[in-house]
This record gives C-alpha cells, structure tokens and sequence, in this order.
C-alpha cells in the first residue's frame, strides 16, 4: 500500500515578507523605543523650526540692505543735484561778470567763477552699493577731481582771468550734465521720481548748460576757421609776397 502525501501549497517571498512586517509592525513598544521616537521627533522638529527661523532672518536681513541701498543711492542723487546746482551758478556768475576792459581792470568778478566740488562725506556708505554703482561714482569723482587739477594747473601760467573763467563755466556745463544724468540713473534704481529743479527754483540750468556749451563749440570752430586761414597765408605767397632765389617765401 503505497503512502499517500499531502502536498504543501508553495509560500511566496513576498508573503513572508508581509508576515515579518506584520510582526514587527505589531511588536509592543517598550519605554525605550518611544523615548527613541520622542527624540527623534524632537530632533527632527528642531531642524525645521532652525531652518524656518534662518529663512526669515536671512529674508530680513535681505530687506534691510535693500532698505540701507536705496537710501545710500538717494543721498548721493541729490549729492549730485546740489552739484548741478553748483554747476548753474558758477554759469551765472560768469556771465554777470563785466566785459573785459584791461585799463584798470578788476578781476575779481571773473576769480569768482569756480568749477564745482563733488566729494561725498567720510561717512558715505559705499558698500551698500552694488560694485556697478560704487564704480560709476567714484569715476565721476575722480573724473571733477581731474577736471579741478587741470584747470589749477592753466590758472597758474594763465595771463587772462576771463579765459581761466571760461574754462570754469564750460567744465561746470559738462559735467553738470553728466552730474544730472547719473543722478537720473541712481534715483531710478531706488524706485523714486526724478527730482523737480524747478520747485527748486533751478529749472534753468539744463537750458544754461546747453547754451554755454553750444557758445563754447561756437568759439572752437571760429578758432578753427581762424587758425586755417593764418595757416593758408603763412604757406602761399601774397601777392606782394616776393620769392628768394631758393624757392623760399618771403612774408
């Protein structure tokens, strides 16, 4: 008599697996492990909460030097408005000087034509600008401190006050041009409207500087048309020019 055997179905992997989970999964907890669980919730919930607090502070932070930059760039626009200010006035007080009379001539009126200083305060906060910023400033107060230089240096072997004047007030109307435009620039960059000279009672000075300058190209290009014809005279005979008996003129 043959023995008979009852076949056993086959158990999967993955049921087993189940089996193990479960009885893990069911295991009863001990104090320890929810001392472990506590911790790691605590650990876990003093991250998150670190991590918030050093999001909001860095967005503050971030805030602040925005707040501390636009401040910076509207104290140096109107650093450069009061510049351009300057600017106008060393105009009028050019063209209020009296015409040039060599007997008995005061000068005066004429050493009182002054191209502008521009030097920000010791206390001017440049590393709240960008690099950008910071750079096109100090160029331009490098570029007014250049411009003082050279004309100190003309003064001194110059034999006409009226002409180191003229150089004054032609330098003022450039570089207050150039002052207005770079206020311009930074005013826009901190979110705020152009000033209004002409609430400050200087809405004339972009028609001055204008004016001066286009006088100014006036006087080269006569100068030009001056120096072209002495050239021509000095290099072709007159007609009562003679000549020597090398070629050369005789004037």
């Amino acid at each position: 008599m043959k023995a008979s055997f009852r076949s056993t179905p086959a158990v999967s992997q993955d049921h087993i697996h189940a089996q193990r989970f479960e009885s893990i999964t069911t295991m009863p907890l001990d104090a320890t492990d929810f001392v472990k669980i506590v911790a790691s919730s605590a650990v876990i919930g003093a991250a998150v909460s670190s991590g918030i607090s050093w999001l909001q502070t860095s967005v503050r932070e971030n805030k602040n030097r925005q707040h501390e930059r636009h401040h910076v760039l509207l104290e140096v626009a109107v650093l450069l408005e009061r510049f351009v200010k300057a600017c106008g006035d060393t105009i009028s007080t050019e063209r209020a000087a009296p015409p040039v009379a060599w007997d008995d001539q005061s000068w005066d009126a004429y050493y009182a034509v002054q191209f502008p200083e521009f030097v920000p305060p010791d206390s001017f906060n440049w590393r709240a600008l960008t690099k950008q910023e910071a750079a096109r400033l100090k160029d331009f107060v490098e570029a007014v401190r250049g411009v003082k230089s050279y004309i100190s240096e003309h003064a001194e072997h110059a034999d006409d006050p009226s002409d180191v004047a003229s150089k004054q007030a032609v330098k003022s109307a450039e570089y207050g041009q150039k002052a207005w435009e770079l206020a311009l620039s930074l005013r826009a960059s901190a979110g705020v409207n152009p000033a209004s000279l002409e609430s400050h009672h200087y809405g004339w000075v972009h028609d001055a500087f204008k004016e001066r300058l286009e006088r100014h190209a006036n006087y080269l290009e006569q100068q030009r048309i001056a120096h072209q014809e002495l050239f021509k005279d000095f290099v072709q005979p007159s007609p009562r020019a003679g000549s020597t008996s090398n070629g050369l003129l005789t004037l």
